[in-house]
């Protein structure tokens, strides 16, 4: 988006709507050894209910560390036809990096299916890198059906 920064964007729409509506993850993981964050964590969530009114909410428990950003987020309980969430920050060059000619960025989400899930401790027990995506440990790894991370890649010069 400028000389000093560039945005990480990642979105999740759903196609049909989950049975299960609990605590779901999306982030973005980040190459920690070339880019650092320039910006805090913006998340979305919309959705439409069946009335065709148009909702959104922006709460989350955001988490920034230097491989990444992600956000849990609660799923709305009420019928809906539509629903998407998108997160996204700013990221800027380490102190000391010269030129950067390739870098690379994991979008992934993970919807959760089961009800139990504190979300306050889930928080210590999921991460984001920009290989593999989220990182959920052996705490709560059944309590989410994870898709494939999508890398992106961007080469050129920054």
């Amino acid at each position: 988006i400028s000389n000093t920064y560039m945005r990480y964007h990642t979105k999740t729409e759903w196609v049909t709507m989950p049975n299960y509506r609990y605590h779901d993850i999306i982030g973005i993981g980040m190459e920690s050894n070339k880019v650092e964050f320039g910006s805090s964590i913006i998340f979305r969530e919309n959705w439409t209910t069946d009335n065709e009114d148009d909702e959104y909410t922006e709460i989350c428990y955001p988490k920034s560390t230097s491989t990444g950003g992600l956000a849990i987020f609660e799923l709305p309980d009420e019928d809906i036809i539509d629903l998407n969430a998108y997160l996204y920050f700013n990221v800027k060059k380490k102190s000391g990096v010269g030129t950067i000619t390739s870098l690379y960025a994991a979008g992934d989400y993970a919807h959760g299916v089961c009800s139990n899930v504190d979300p306050s401790d889930l928080y210590d027990h999921v991460s984001v890198n920009s290989s593999t995506g989220l990182i959920i440990d052996s705490t709560y790894d059944l309590c989410f059906d994870q898709q494939s991370a999508a890398i992106a890649s961007f080469i050129g010069t920054w």
